[in-house]
C-alpha cells in the first residue's frame, strides 16, 4: 500500500530556499507555529520570521524593552534583519506631589534666595513630573549605542524613527492593540504602570537616538517622525530644534518622513529625488506666520537644497500656489497635483491658468498629471461667497472645480512635448475663467460649480453635492 503524501511528510524534502519563498505568506501567527515544527524547518522559517518581527523593532524606553533590543540586534541570524529602529518617545508621569514626598530634599538644590534651582524643573511638564531615571542616569544612552554598534555591520541601512506610540488612544483605561509586530515591545507593561495618559518627549528622544548613532558612527538612512498626539500648527519649538539639528549634521543623503494625527504627510526620498506633501500645507512657508506656526520651517529649508526631481501635492489647501514656486525648480520631470483647494479670493487673476503656464517654463518637465483642482472660495459668518473685482456675489458652494477640456476632472500630459501642451491648457484654463467670470456676473451669482471651456463636454445633469455649502 503507497504511503500517502501530506504536507507533513514533504515539506522536510524541500530545499531551504523554496521553504523559505512558502513561508514568506505563511501568517505572522502560522510562522511562530511552524519555527517549533522541527529545526529544519525552523531554519528555512528564520528569514520570513526575523522579516515580519524585527525588520521594523518598535520598543518603549523602559530597560527592560531596550535590553530586549540589544539582544535582537546581536543575535547572529536575527540581528543582520534589523532595518528600522522605532522609539517611542512616551515617558511615565507621576504626581508632582508624590514624587515630593518620596525625595529627599537636597540642600544643594537650593539657591541662596531658598528657592528651588531652574533646573530641577527640567522634567516636569503641565505640573506632571516625567519620570525619567533610565535615561538620566544615561544608561539608556550606552545601551543605545551597543545597538547601533551591532545595526552598523547589518548588510541594509538603517532607519531611525520616533513615533508616538498608538497602543492607548482613547483613555489610559481603553486601549487599542495593534497587530503583534506593529506594537511596541514592552507597551502592555508600560501602560499599565501609568495612571494617567503619558507624556511625550519628542525632542529629547530624537536628540538621544541621534547622539547614540553618530557616537558608534552609524550612517542613517532615514529619518521617521509620526507625532500623532500633535496636530500640525502647535508643534513645539524644542522638537522644530531637534529635527533641524539633526538634519544639518547629516553628511549623507537621507530619506525624511514626517506624519501628524490628521494623517497629514511629508516624505522625501533621496534616491528617486521625490518629494510628496499630503495635506500639509502648514509646511509651506509663509511670511506672517508667528513663529510657533512655522512648523518645521527648517525642514522645508533642507529640503530646497536637495535637487527635486518628481513633486508630488495632494489633499493640499493653500492660498496660492505661489507659495511652493521654490520647489517648481527647472530640475523637476515630473509633477503631480491632486485634489487641491486653491484660495480664489482674486478670481479674476487666473489663479490656474497662471500656474500652467509657470510650468509650461520647466524644460525639463516630462510627465504633468493633475486631478479635482478645486478653487476654494472665501468663507464669512459661515457663508461662502465669489469675490469678483466687479463685486461680490452670493453661491452655494464651498469650492469650485475645474473641469479639463475632455470634460474630466483629471488630466495627464507626458512626453517630450509636455511643456507645450500646458501651453495649451493654460490658454483654456484662462479662457474657462474669464468665462466663469462673465457667466457670474450675469447670473448676479454662482449657481454652477464647474469651471470648463465653451466646449467641453459635460454632463449637466450629474450633480456632484460634495461641494455644496454647509
Amino acid at each position: 500500500m503507497a504511503t500517502p503524501i501530506t504536507a507533513r511528510s514533504i515539506l522536510p524534502t524541500l530545499p531551504p530556499e523554496l521553504l523559505g519563498r512558502v513561508f514568506a505568506f505563511v501568517d505572522d501567527k502560522d510562522l511562530i507555529s511552524l519555527r517549533l515544527v522541527c529545526k529544519d524547518i525552523c531554519a528555512a522559517a528564520n528569514r520570513p520570521f526575523a522579516i515580519c518581527f524585527f525588520a521594523e523593532s518598535r520598543h518603549v524606553v523602559t530597560p527592560h524593552s531596550i535590553e530586549t533590543l540589544l539582544k535582537v540586534s546581536s543575535h547572529a541570524v536575527f540581528g543582520p534583519f534589523i532595518r528600522k529602529i522605532m522609539v517611542s518617545p512616551a515617558r511615565l508621569p507621576a504626581n508632582v506631589i508624590e514624587h515630593a514626598a518620596d525625595v529627599d530634599p537636597d540642600p544643594d538644590s537650593n539657591d541662596s534666595d531658598g528657592n528651588l534651582d531652574e533646573n530641577t524643573d527640567e522634567d516636569m511638564e503641565d505640573g506632571v513630573v516625567v519620570n525619567n531615571p533610565f535615561i538620566k542616569s544615561g544608561h539608556f544612552s550606552i545601551l543605545m549605542q551597543q545597538i547601533f554598534a551591532n545595526a552598523k555591520h547589518n548588510p541594509h541601512p538603517i532607519t531611525i524613527a520616533v513615533h508616538e506610540d498608538r497602543y492607548i488612544t482613547l483613555s489610559p483605561n481603553q486601549y487599542y492593540m495593534p497587530a503583534s509586530h506593529k506594537r511596541f515591545y514592552g507597551s502592555r507593561a508600560f501602560h499599565t504602570d501609568s495612571r494617567s495618559a503619558p507624556i511625550f518627549r519628542t525632542a529629547e528622544t530624537i536628540n538621544l537616538v541621534a547622539a547614540a548613532a553618530d557616537a558608534v558612527g552609524l550612517i542613517i538612512s532615514a529619518l521617521e517622525i509620526d507625532l500623532m498626539s500633535v496636530p500640525r500648527d502647535v508643534v513645539d519649538l524644542s522638537t522644530q530644534k531637534a529635527i533641524h539639528d539633526f538634519l544639518q549634521t547629516r553628511t549623507m543623503p537621507l530619506d525624511v518622513h514626517l506624519s501628524w494625527d490628521d494623517c497629514s504627510t511629508l516624505r522625501f526620498e533621496h534616491r528617486e529625488a521625490r518629494l510628496c506633501f499630503s495635506a500639509s500645507s502648514l509646511l509651506i512657508p509663509h511670511p506672517r506666520w508667528e513663529t510657533h506656526l512655522r512648523t518645521l520651517n527648517k525642514v522645508v529649508q533642507w529640503l530646497n537644497k536637495n535637487p527635486i526631481l518628481e513633486l508630488r501635492l495632494e489633499d493640499l489647501d493653500v492660498e496660492r500656489l505661489s507659495s511652493l514656486d521654490g520647489y517648481f525648480s527647472q530640475f523637476l520631470r515630473s509633477i503631480k497635483l491632486e485634489d487641491i483647494k486653491l484660495g480664489s479670493t482674486f478670481f479674476d487673476k487666473g489663479p490656474y491658468s497662471s500656474l500652467f503656464e509657470h510650468f509650461s517654463g520647466l524644460l525639463n518637465l516630462t510627465y504633468c498629471g493633475l486631478s479635482r483642482l478645486h478653487y476654494r472660495l472665501p468663507e464669512e459668518d459661515g457663508h461662502t461667497a465669489m469675490h469678483l473685482l466687479s463685486g461680490i456675489y452670493p453661491t452655494a458652494w464651498i469650492t469650485l472645480l475645474l473641469v479639463f477640456p475632455d470634460g474630466q476632472t483629471e488630466y495627464e500630459l507626458q512626453g517630450h512635448g509636455v511643456c507645450r501642451q500646458l501651453e495649451d491648457l493654460a490658454a483654456y484654463t484662462a479662457a474657462a475663467e474669464r468665462r466663469k467670470v462673465l457667466t457670474i456676473q450675469a447670473d448676479q451669482e454662482v449657481i454652477d460649480y464647474r469651471v470648463a471651456g465653451a466646449d467641453a463636454p459635460i454632463d449637466y445633469e450629474k450633480e456632484d453635492f460634495e461641494y455644496r455649502s454647509r
